[in-house]
This record gives C-alpha cells, sequence and structure tokens, in this order.
C-alpha cells in the first residue's frame, strides 16, 4: 500500500479488510465476522536500501487507533500499547508499543515501534522518520481506507457478497464506475 525506506528502517503500510458473514435471522443483511485493521510493518535497515526482514516487526491498528492517527495536529502525538495474549495466560509476555510525535523542525512526525518479547527475549525498537509530505500522503490513505475497514461499502451494497461474506468478483471496476469521482 504505502511504503517509507529509511537508511536507518522501512515502514510499510497496508490493510486486511474486515470479514463479513450473512446474516440469515433477519432481514438478510450481513454481521462483522471480523474487524478490519491496518498493520505498520518495521524492518531494521542492515545497508543501503537493504533491509533484514528476518526481523521485521508488524503492530496492527485498530479502526479507532487509525482514526487517532488522522487526528493528529501539528503539535501533538499519540502512544498505543499492545499485548498480543491479553486475557490469556501469556498476558505481558509480548508488548508492542508505537509512539508517534512530532519533528518539530520540519512539521513531519516520527514513528517509534518498541517490541519487548520475554519469550523469546528480545527487546527491539524501531525509529523512522516520516516527512511532512508522506504523513499527508498517509492521512490522505487513511481517510479512503477507514470506511472499508469499518465495512461501510458492504453496507451500501450487501448484493455484491457471496456466501462467504467477501465480495464477488467480476464487479466494476473503479475506471467504470461512474458514481465515483475519479471515474467520470
Amino acid at each position: 500500500m504505502m511504503s517509507c525506506l529509511r537508511s536507518v528502517a522501512y515502514l510499510r503500510v497496508w490493510i486486511i479488510m474486515l470479514s463479513l458473514s450473512r446474516n440469515f435471522c433477519g432481514m438478510g443483511g450481513v454481521t462483522v465476522a471480523k474487524e478490519g485493521c491496518m498493520f505498520l510493518e518495521f524492518a531494521p535497515a542492515v545497508g543501503p536500501r537493504q533491509y533484514d526482514w528476518s526481523k521485521k516487526k508488524i503492530i496492527a491498528l485498530s479502526v479507532v487507533e487509525v482514526g487517532t492517527l488522522l487526528s493528529l495536529g501539528p503539535d501533538e502525538s499519540c502512544e498505543f500499547t499492545h499485548d498480543p495474549f491479553m486475557g490469556k495466560s501469556e498476558a505481558g509476555k509480548i508488548m508492542k508499543v508505537l509512539k508517534v510525535g512530532n519533528l518539530q523542525d520540519t512539521g513531519g512526525y516520527f514513528f517509534n515501534l518498541s517490541v519487548t518479547d520475554r519469550i523469546a527475549d528480545v527487546d527491539e525498537s524501531f525509529s523512522i522518520p516520516i516527512t511532512k509530505g508522506e504523513f499527508s500522503v498517509m492521512q490522505s490513505i487513511f481517510n479512503f481506507i477507514l470506511p472499508y475497514l469499518m465495512g461501510w461499502h458492504a453496507y451500501m451494497d450487501s448484493t455484491k457478497l457471496n456466501e462467504s461474506g467477501h465480495f464477488k468478483s467480476g464487479g466494476p471496476s473503479i475506471a467504470k464506475r461512474p458514481d465515483l469521482e475519479w471515474g467520470r
């Protein structure tokens, strides 16, 4: 979806769409089987435009967390703490903390992911500066994709779902959709 390559680290942003299932109890609508999320993938640099993919770390952001990134002002920062085993006996063994803060001089932001894995005895941190322009592009992507992560596309047109809750293939492409601004 979007990548930022730096001499210190690599950041890639990608998504997983929500999964839907047909609701046969009511009016034949759909329900959310699994929520969509946005992934931030970090990898450390080992040389010019070379990254160590064996040490990559990923954090999944919820819809609300994506909204928090969208609402960041120029002098604001945010922090998300994730425990993949929360509510289980392994709780606290792996902690992921994403901090997004502003770069005072440039108007950009830094993305810092810290991962503490007590199971594998690993403590890693990735920090990558994002320019003001790159963050603006990220926010545009977030704005566009947020309704899809929430399922509004399915709500607006649930007739295009197959039995497994995924969209049927062969639908009109964006270029053939006159109702979309860029298809005109």
